[in-house]
């Protein structure tokens, strides 16, 4: 009898040690697809994150994550958001899906699409602003209106976004949100918009903490306008919640970790921190208005700047099954990563066909070193689109110690990091002349993309030689110069750039560079020619789209050895139009129009047997973004012609 039912039970024994067998097998790929949550802040650089050693603002929140989990110290985005969030949601560099600002091309696969082929549910909340952005009066804009990707076809099974549609319609992204929500517009009156997005993102991982999930919350703090949030005194006043002030950017920087801790403590009640992996991200640096103290002085916000301040951002991960707690690491990661590395933890390893130009950081995540980077690269021009025309293409490649841009500065970040002091070709000791060649392959390695028509979309002449010697061209009583005929600095202080419509000349000179004291960088030298003795004045052809606040100024002016003026708009000109009249300050007849403005020039004896006298005008860039087209001196009798656009520009007359 007991042989009997020891038979018996052996068919159920192997039937039961199949089962475990079957579980073993299946629980390791469980485990191998770990759900994601990928939070992006906007506009927020590492100097506003307590972690990365800032000291103005509170974000215990974030500085707890990095505590729990591993803080990335090379990390890097493009300087300006929509460029950050295309490369982020496709795995490639602009340079290859690039087609206008605010807008993501409807053929592309982005990490949404790959998530759900991974068997991942899929949630995006917060900014998309990647589908329609030309405002409908915006020159061209016609051309771009409604040609992006829709959230909807974007590979998220459920969505809660702001600005999903044109421009014209977006509305509010903080108090009386106007919210696309799976394809209903949400009453958002009386409502946060953060908020509202921070609790769809709760319900949805409480309704799918069962199978895998990849949230990505795009949020949109603590991005411009600076409003104040529910934690502000002015938010038990409706009528004040949408009041612009800059104090609101620290209690907007403050609300985003609010936010982040939300997320993160809603995983752990749920108990799925051990195999949920918590990525912070930012998308570009802060706003340049916003200044934030680092036990290293005061930092200026960097957004829109290729510099370290503009595009070195926070990475942080946590994922308690994988990642030792409070570690860090120096590899290098960009915004293209994400998506390969997103397919390595759904168990679809990126192939070849993908063409990506990103690389998995998973083995980072899981302590490992191999396939570390070994340079960035960086292609950021935001245009075409509206409020873009200010910028241009940037180009350059870094590691870790040193960075080259496409025009030949090399620049050593770590002693350097506001980029003051390049290396040019044949001033380099050996590690930089490695480090220029190394990084030149990389840039000789990217082609620019080749989609727009130059009727569209004209693209800055990079082609100048800063070390040719031109001069103004003497026109009967007048003199004229172009922009593009004018020696750069080696500090490039100034860029030549052709794309504003209404320039005269071939090119024009847009500032890059901010001082407020007498100009020690970026000084312009013009040595003129003068065939005649008497009065003259100076007219400088001018354009400023977009003054800092409390920079009325815009460059600085000075003839012969005498005192620098400081130089602005007048009184009533209208910021975007290329205009003559420019306030001066002159230490001794105090502010007059630089028209009124008259130096006597008389012939000296010891010059030339053609007699020319050859004052100097010296111009430097006192803020960013002041235009510079054309620089004229002239006659009193001759003025009418000298201030007309359409003169004919100078020719080249080396001395």
């Amino acid at each position: 009898m007991l042989t009997f039912l020891f038979r018996s039970i052996k068919p159920c024994q192997s039937l039961l040690l199949g089962l475990f067998t079957l579980a073993a097998m299946v629980s390791p790929s469980v485990a191998e697809k770990p759900n994601v949550i990928l939070i992006m802040a906007d506009d927020m650089g590492r100097e506003t994150v307590g972690c990365y050693g800032g000291l103005s603002y509170r974000t215990p929140n974030i500085d707890r994550l990095a505590a729990s989990g591993l803080r990335f110290e090379h990390a890097y985005a493009t300087p300006l958001c929509t460029n950050t969030r295309i490369q982020l949601m496709t795995g490639k560099y602009n340079n290859r899906n690039w087609l206008a600002f605010g807008l993501l091309d409807p053929g592309e696969r982005t990490f949404g699409h790959v998530m759900q082929e991974a068997g991942y549910q899929t949630c995006i909340a917060g900014k998309w602003q990647l589908t329609s952005y030309d405002p409908p009066d915006f020159p061209g804009g016609e051309k771009r209106r409604g040609k992006g990707m829709h959230p909807r076809d974007a590979g998220f099974h459920e969505y809660s976004l702001w600005h999903t549609g044109d421009t014209e319609h977006k509305g509010s992204r903080y108090a009386n949100p106007v919210i696309d929500q799976n394809g209903t517009v949400l009453d958002g009156a009386g409502e946060y918009g953060p908020d509202l997005w921070t609790d769809f993102l709760k319900d949805f991982i409480t309704r799918h903490q069962s199978e895998p999930f990849f949230v990505y919350y795009s949020m949109a703090l603590p991005h411009w306008p600076f409003v104040p949030t529910p934690d502000s005194e002015e938010w038990d006043r409706p009528e004040d919640r949408l009041t612009e002030d800059l104090k609101h950017a620290a209690e907007m920087i403050e609300y985003t970790d609010k936010a982040v801790g939300r997320i993160v403590d809603h995983v752990d009640a749920l108990g799925l921190s051990d195999n949920t992996l918590i990525l912070f991200y930012t998308d570009n640096g802060t706003d340049y208005r916003v200044s934030s103290r680092t036990p290293n002085g005061v930092v200026r916000g960097g957004k829109s700047f290729p510099t370290d301040a503009g595009t070195r951002v926070p990475l942080i991960a946590r994922w308690p099954a994988s990642i030792k707690a409070g570690t860090s690491n120096d590899a290098l990661v960009d915004s293209t990563d994400f998506l390969p590395t997103l397919c390595d933890l759904g168990g679809k390893p990126a192939s070849p066909s993908m063409k990506l130009d990103g690389k998995s950081f998973l083995p980072l995540l899981k302590g490992q070193s191999k396939h570390a980077r070994e340079w960035v690269y960086m292609h950021q021009d935001p245009r075409p689109g509206w409020d873009k025309d200010r910028f241009h293409l940037i180009r350059f490649a870094r590691n870790q110690r040193f960075k080259l841009y496409e025009d030949g500065r090399l620049y050593e970040m770590p002693t350097d990091e506001l980029e003051e002091r390049p290396y040019f070709i044949g001033r380099e000791s050996g590690i930089q002349r490695e480090a220029r060649l190394m990084l030149q392959e990389v840039l000789d390695s990217m082609t620019p993309y080749p989609q727009f028509n130059p009727q569209d979309m004209l693209r800055p002449d990079l082609l100048l030689d800063p070390e040719a010697k031109h001069c103004f061209e003497q026109r009967i009583g007048e003199v004229i110069a172009e922009a593009e005929r004018i020696k750069i600095p080696y500090d490039e202080s100034w860029r030549s750039e052709s794309s504003i419509p209404g320039y005269t000349g071939s090119a024009y000179l847009r500032s890059i560079r901010s001082q407020s004291g007498e100009p020690r960088q970026g000084v312009l030298n013009y040595r003129t020619k003068l065939a005649s003795s008497g009065m003259w004045s100076i007219g400088i052809r001018h354009r400023s789209d977009h003054p800092g606040a409390g920079q009325g100024g815009e460059f600085w002016l000075r003839v012969n050895q005498g005192p620098w003026m400081e130089c602005r708009s007048a009184p009533g000109a209208a910021n975007g139009e290329w205009d003559w009249p420019v306030q001066v300050s002159h230490p001794e007849k105090g502010p007059i129009l630089l028209s009124d403005l008259q130096y006597e020039f008389r012939l000296q004896s010891n010059v030339s047997t053609y007699g020319v006298n050859k004052p100097i005008i010296s111009i430097a860039p006192r803020a960013q973004n002041f235009k510079l087209d054309r620089v004229v001196l002239y006659q009193a009798d001759r003025k009418s012609v000298a201030l007309n656009p359409a003169t004919a520009q100078s020719e080249y007359h080396p001395y």
